[in-house]
């Protein structure tokens, strides 16, 4: 074997072959792609055969400069023009591209806005790229609404795009824009930066790949959502409130309290239109009555580790959060001051009380990127920040829940502090998870012979006994930390549970709602007013429960 056969694959042929794609994968994010480790196959394959033939014989044709070294030397030559020449053709390609993204800067949770991509290309030759725009797992990228529902201006439901927002391979000519649309749906609150578009440019021969991110940065800011809130005025001017969950409550001084005349709208009540005035004025007059006015109202959300508890996907922050806004809607619309102080171990935020319905806008720019934290809520600190700020008397709603004793008697302090200057409320939310585990183990009390069969129950003595039997428990000890940890945190009853599994969990849960109930009859008891509802259904009861109050005219 010839020392030219050495040279030229030792010293030429496969450091060449690393170092140039090496090269290219670092200066340039450009790489090689099936088609082109394909395209070296041949002449790979030919190099191999003349190596061991070369290594056999040493002469001829297989010889370092015979014609089987110039034919492999030839194909390596060609393949590597070819691939050469793919390579040119993209790597230097992209810089004339720029990217625009169109999007409606506010959104909110759980609700599709449009986007749209404008990508121009401003080079003289045309370009094949596929497109991948910037994503967040907060957000789902859904299909573009069709024809239809825009003309409709309906947002139907969309299942989520299974690639996120990835366009198929696209040609923009030279001089020439493409716009690609889609939908985002946001699944968290907050403040949230799409900084790219990310393209894969695809060579004329399809041997080369190159990678690059086009800047185009775009800042969402998502907000509660605030469907309910507008629920509330359409269903509130249509006097048909009554289907989301409020009562109807006579206001002292109603038709009593003349304030003034104002023209008919579409939606107010007919037994309130003045006839004298309409028939002076030809035109349909109603009365309008004054209520108690200028009312101060102060939300002081937890966002300690009480609130950071979910339940049915929602976190009960959330929750507080979303029904206390609904509060503070109603409240301004009504003519009333509301403030809100957000706090975990210190004050996060605070927003000074004020009237009018712009204060519904500081509110919720005030607290959409406000988050829960997994450390103790000091309720001293926020409420003495607060007595530092206001001293008008005010209804005082506190959005927490009771963990444990210690946690209840640190609320009982604050009620104790708070009652008589001002009014407080406490909204407390359940955890579902407790009553399912009670109320699953009194439908097996209720069951038929069968169903108690088939969770091992059987005769009155067999299920006494079985209660008492802390054999299961045992068995999950036992057992490996999975296991324990399945039993502890299962939500639904399994069709292999025992009555042992049922009788525990809720003899546990009863035990907790119990000290809880002690807990609301010790608040009620210092003059504090009381709402204990499951997360989801907080907003109706609370406002309920103001409109009570202004009733009452507790303030």
């Amino acid at each position: 074997m010839s020392a030219f056969f050495f040279e030229y694959w030792g010293y030429w042929a496969f450091p060449a072959a690393i170092a140039l794609p090496a090269a290219s994968a670092f200066f340039f994010r450009t790489y090689p792609t099936r088609r082109a480790l394909a395209a070296l196959a041949i002449p790979g394959a030919l190099s191999i055969v003349f190596f061991v033939l070369a290594a056999v014989e040493g002469s001829g044709w297989t010889s370092g400069r015979g014609l089987g070294a110039s034919v492999v030397a030839a194909l390596d030559g060609l393949a590597a023009a070819i691939l050469a020449f793919d390579w040119a053709m993209v790597a230097f390609v992209g810089r004339g591209l720029t990217a625009i993204r169109t999007a409606e800067p506010t959104a909110s949770v759980g609700t599709a806005l449009d986007v749209e991509l404008a990508l121009e290309n401003r080079s003289k030759r045309a370009i094949s790229a596929e497109i991948v725009d910037d994503s967040n797992p907060n957000a789902v990228a859904l299909a573009p609404r069709s024809e239809t529902d825009a003309l409709l201006e309906l947002d139907a439901d969309a299942e989520p795009l299974p690639d996120g927002a990835r366009f198929e391979r696209r040609t923009i000519g030279a001089g020439q824009k493409e716009t690609l649309r889609y939908r985002l749906r946001w699944n968290r609150r907050g403040e949230f930066t799409f900084e790219f578009v990310a393209l894969r440019l695809v060579g004329a021969l399809g041997c080369w790949n190159k990678y690059c991110r086009l800047p185009c940065e775009t800042t969402f800011r998502v907000y509660p959502n605030l469907r309910r809130l507008a629920s509330f005025e359409t269903l509130g001017r249509a006097g048909a409130t009554t289907l989301l969950g409020l009562r109807r409550t006579r206001t002292v001084g109603q038709n009593d309290e003349f304030e003034r005349l104002r023209d008919f709208e579409e939606g107010d009540q007919y037994k309130f239109i003045d006839w004298k005035a309409t028939a002076k004025r030809n035109k349909l007059t109603t009365r309008v009555f004054q209520t108690s006015k200028n009312q101060r109202i102060i939300l002081a959300i937890d966002a300690g580790r009480t609130t950071a508890n979910r339940a049915s996907g929602v976190s009960f922050f959330d929750a507080a959060l979303n029904s206390t806004l609904a509060l503070a809607y109603l409240a301004l619309k009504q003519g009333d001051e509301v403030g809100c102080v957000v706090f975990s171990n210190e004050v996060k935020r605070y927003v000074a009380p004020r009237g009018g319905m712009a204060q519904t806008n500081a509110l919720i720019g005030a607290l959409y990127d406000v988050f829960p934290e997994r450390v103790e809520a000091r309720y001293d600190r926020a409420f003495a920040y607060l007595a530092s700020k206001t001293s008008k008397r005010a209804l005082v709603v506190l959005a927490t829940n009771i963990a444990d004793e210690r946690n209840a008697a640190r609320i009982e302090q604050v009620a104790t502090s708070l009652t008589g200057k001002h009014l407080p409320l406490g909204l407390f939310f359940r955890d579902r998870s407790l009553f399912d585990a009670v109320e699953r183990f009194d439908d097996w009390e209720r069951g038929d012979d069968g169903e108690r069969s088939k969770l091992g129950g059987g005769s009155e003595r067999t299920k006494k006994d079985a209660r008492f039997d802390l054999g299961w428990l045992r068995e999950f000890a036992s057992g490996s930390d999975d296991e324990i940890e399945r039993f502890f945190l299962r939500e639904k009853r399994p069709e292999d549970a025992t009555p042992n599994e049922l009788f525990y969990r809720a003899s546990a849960a009863a035990e907790i709602l119990n000290r809880r109930r002690r807990a609301l009859r010790r608040l009620e008891a210092l003059g504090a007013l009381t709402l204990d509802v499951f997360p989801e259904d907080a907003a109706a009861p609370l406002i309920n429960k103001y409109l009570e109050i202004k009733a009452r005219r507790l303030l």
